[in-house]
């Protein structure tokens, strides 16, 4: 088991390393050979540097405990149903809000291309949450609270996705950076949860982030579906920042996770179960 320090070295490691690929990747394909459209191709980096890290800690048995996406906790239902549905829920009653307070509605439409869009987004999720949850979380929270661990990936999981803002894919259209940021960060802290809950579930983590990337698609809440009108989403950010803050509230901040008091007193279970499956 690493130690703290160790530990908070190799997630600083991971971060860099994850930020400087994405944004090289951004540059190549999006600016030198001008298709942003490729430059999707970043949200592979995360799972990628994951996997390469761990198993030069841990060789490739590291790597196939690494890569289950049960955690140690039993199964619960209301916990799968809350994770699948949280989002879609806040995303629904920001869109009746925007409604009610510009006096515009807008149908649910199906995308051109149908359920096969499906597809794109689990390959997003699968891409992405082995790297920035199922990788940083458990080493972070040997050191830090539940509640700073979300803030720190919360916010290195941001930058991350500025390089392809600014050719205009990976992130809302017509949408400040900042406010995105606001949502990203929060919604971190509200998987943190999650994660924890579970005891370290990767599976828990994909479906959070497949679900709030359905929304964006079939659901008329971004600004790109509303003729460019940015208060609908703001409400749902706001819905976001509002949950995550009952979080922190009822779970307290050592944690974040519910039936768990032993947390408050050694926030390291956690995080000793999820890597004990990794060694």
């Amino acid at each position: 088991m690493p130690t703290s320090r160790s530990a908070t070295a190799t997630v600083s490691l991971f971060i860099a390393i994850t930020l400087a690929i994405s944004a090289a990747v951004v540059y190549v394909l999006g600016h030198l050979l001008d298709n942003p459209d490729a430059a999707i191709l970043t949200v592979l980096v995360p799972t990628t540097v994951a996997v390469v890290m761990t198993a030069r800690e841990a060789g490739w048995s590291g790597v196939r405990k690494f890569l289950r996406l049960r955690g140690s906790a039993p199964g619960s239902v209301r916990l799968l149903v809350s994770t699948a549905l949280t989002i879609p829920m806040l995303a629904l009653t920001a869109i009746a809000l925007g409604s009610t307070v510009t006096g515009e509605s807008y149908d649910i439409e199906m995308p051109a291309e149908g359920l096969i869009i499906l597809l794109p987004l689990l390959i997003v999720v699968i891409g992405e949450e082995y790297g920035w949850r199922g990788f940083t979380l458990p080493r972070l929270q040997v050191r830090y609270s539940a509640l700073v661990t979300s803030l720190i990936v919360g916010v290195a999981w941001w930058m991350w996705h500025y390089p392809p803002s600014l050719i205009e894919t990976g992130v809302p259209l017509d949408t400040p950076f900042w406010l995105f940021g606001i949502f990203v960060v929060s919604m971190t802290v509200v998987m943190t949860s999650i994660f924890n809950a579970s005891q370290g579930s990767v599976g828990l983590m994909m479906l959070f982030h497949f679900a709030s990337n359905a929304a964006f698609v079939f659901l008329p809440l971004l600004p790109e579906n509303r003729g460019g009108e940015l208060t609908t989403f703001s409400i749902f950010v706001a819905l976001v920042l509002v949950l995550a803050a009952v979080v922190v509230r009822i779970n307290g901040p050592d944690s974040l996770a519910s039936g768990r008091p032993h947390q408050v007193r050694d926030r390291r279970p956690i995080a000793l179960s999820v890597q004990e499956r990794e060694q």
